[in-house]
């Protein structure tokens, strides 16, 4: 789809528990795509075609479901025995007024066994790959490029099973004329399969979220002519930097599992003391045990970026999951005076130009960065466009020692060990300003967490802003939901009043954030936590009226919730 001048959105689903039995309630994975002729922010609720393997995963999946939904499912697994395993009474689409689209896909993978000298199990699992050639038919797209995505993708071994599948279920499709008519939207349908679209760059490349994150490091490596060293260990939904990482692994991308968390982030601060760009992945949890490290990183005045893609919590919580419930801990989850710059990204088009703004920051401030991402923009996939990194002009951190010069913002040279004549010993303990020597005294105690908070407030950047006509009203988001509300204001409430301002930079807040609010009569918070960021906002006594709606239940944002809340307020 993606290759084909068509937006597309991605997102997988899949559950916490491992090797769950097939056909239970707790074992149901899926996928979801979304792709249309115009650009998505959003991905919506209702599904227009919904493809059921077993009765377990209709079950889970039956909320996305609108009345509209084609519901096409494996009628050889629609049977008494499966409905005890999914905990069901009878078959749940007995009263359904949906279309239905029964095909006997475990019948139709059968006849593999024979073909490929497969076991059944083994036949089996190829029922999906059927169920796409079914798609492909019903989409009007052309066999012949499904077969040439196969062979690109997958091992030579098992691409005649794979393609064979596609193409039993194309001609099932073609021989008993399945009804498309109803099943998708026509108006986003392949009315010319395959035909570019000149409105979208022919440079463009299909990404997940957490794909746009290395690629934005690897960019971020060549501006700033150092490598990149990335440590991580594996905790989901963080895994996917790691394993993606790895098939970019030089001498500019350097990337390394540690035994644990805590190991990584002290791996990615001795990288940076050693003259790298030390970056530390992970997500919840995870992110708890750097704390220690992310300290270190502040007071030894050292560059360090922290990602940390946000999952439903608290301990082990639903990971799986989305949320943005650690944003407290990323502003204030650490002891002492210990500020650090907090970036969000807001889409994946979004995450790479982010992520070079972290760097330069954590490289221009010799302080750790903090990039909030999340589990719905880890799995969500888009089309975005790769472009030439442009070269960094910041400071370039070549003062005698240490401490015998600061750039504008107050932080020191980055001396690397080994250098001649640049001796320098830095830590965990307070330094004098002028010396970098270890130091009790009061009043340079106090001099230094001036400096070091400053020196990332002095950061603050203007946000590029126009008020609109309608003052009354300013939304306020960060991260994925900055996206569903545009979709909400599009699609749902096309009338709906007042602007949108999506924050990027959470701390320092944009230099002219509160000249913006004091435009507006009222501002609206919009968030997947408890009121994390309404809280933070008002912190700042500011006399600014907020109202917040908090949603916590690990899933986008719900239009329809959103929709009774304005409605609430609008009376």
């Amino acid at each position: 789809c993606a290759r084909t001048a068509f937006y597309v959105q991605s997102f997988s689903d899949f559950p916490a528990e491992i090797r769950a039995p097939i056909g239970t309630l707790a074992g149901v994975s899926s996928f979801n795509l979304v792709f249309s002729r115009s650009e998505l922010t959003h991905v919506p609720k209702d599904i227009d075609l919904l493809v059921a393997l077993n009765p377990a995963a209709y079950t889970v999946l039956q909320h996305r479901a609108s009345s509209r939904t084609v519901i096409l499912f494996d009628s050889d697994q629609w049977t008494e025995r499966a409905f005890a395993k999914a905990k069901l009474n009878g078959d749940p689409l007995k009263e359904l007024k949906n279309k239905l689209m029964p095909v006997p896909l475990t019948m139709l993978a059968s006849g593999l066994e024979s073909q490929f000298h497969l076991s059944a199990a083994k036949a089996k699992k190829n029922r999906n790959m059927i169920a796409v050639g079914i798609v492909l038919w019903m989409q009007n797209i052309d066999l012949t490029y499904g077969i040439e995505w196969i062979v690109n993708r997958y091992p030579a071994s098992i691409t005649d099973i794979l393609i064979a599948a596609l193409q039993i279920g194309y001609a099932y499709a073609e021989t008993t004329e399945i009804d498309s008519s109803s099943s998708i939207d026509r108006k986003i349908s392949f009315a010319v399969p395959y035909q570019l679209n000149n409105s979208i760059d022919v440079k463009s490349t299909q990404v997940t979220g957490n794909e746009a994150i290395i690629l934005g490091l690897i960019q971020a490596s060549a501006r700033h002519r150092r490598s990149i060293f990335l440590a991580g260990y594996p905790i989901t939904p963080a895994s996917d930097l790691l394993q993606y990482a790895r098939k970019f692994a030089s001498t500019s991308l350097q990337v390394i599992q540690a035994e644990d968390e805590i190991a990584a982030a002290g791996m990615a601060l001795g990288a940076s003391y050693a003259g790298a760009i030390g970056v530390s992945c992970t997500s919840g949890p995870g992110f708890d045990l750097k704390s220690e490290m992310i300290g270190l990183g502040i007071m030894a005045e050292l560059p360090l970026v922290i990602i940390d893609v946000q999952r439903s919590g608290p301990s082990t919580g639903m990971p799986t999951k989305t949320e943005q419930t650690d944003l407290l801990a990323a502003l204030f989850g650490r002891h002492g005076e210990s500020w650090v710059s907090v970036f969000a990204i807001p889409n994946v088009k979004s995450a790479i130009s982010v992520i070079n703004d972290a760097v330069d920051w954590s490289v221009k401030t010799m302080s750790p960065v903090i990039i909030l991402s999340e589990a719905a923009l880890a799995h969500t996939s888009t089309v975005i466009v790769y472009e030439e990194s442009l070269p960094y002009t910041g400071w370039n951190n070549t003062a005698e020692t240490p401490f015998a010069k600061r750039n504008e913002m107050g932080a020191p040279s980055w001396i690397i060990p080994g250098t001649p004549d640049r001796q320098s010993c830095i830590g965990g303990l307070e330094r004098h300003l002028e010396t970098g020597e270890v130091s009790y005294d009061a009043q340079n105690h106090e001099r230094m967490i001036q400096l070091r908070r400053s020196k990332i407030e002095n950061q603050a950047q203007p946000y590029d802003w126009v008020c609109g006509d309608d003052k009354s009203v300013l939304w306020i988001t960060f991260g994925s939901v900055s996206g569903s509300i545009d979709y909400y204001r599009q699609h749902v409430a096309q009338n709906m009043i007042g602007d949108h301002l999506v924050l990027t930079q959470i701390w320092p807040l944009p230099s002219n954030f509160w000249d913006i609010l004091r435009h507006y009569q009222k501002c609206f918070v919009v968030e997947l936590s408890d009121g994390q960021l309404v809280r933070y906002l008002r912190s700042f006594g500011r006399n600014v009226s907020f109202e917040s709606h908090c949603q916590i239940t690990g899933q986008a944002l719900d239009c329809e919730r959103l929709s009774k809340w304005v409605e609430e307020i609008s009376k």
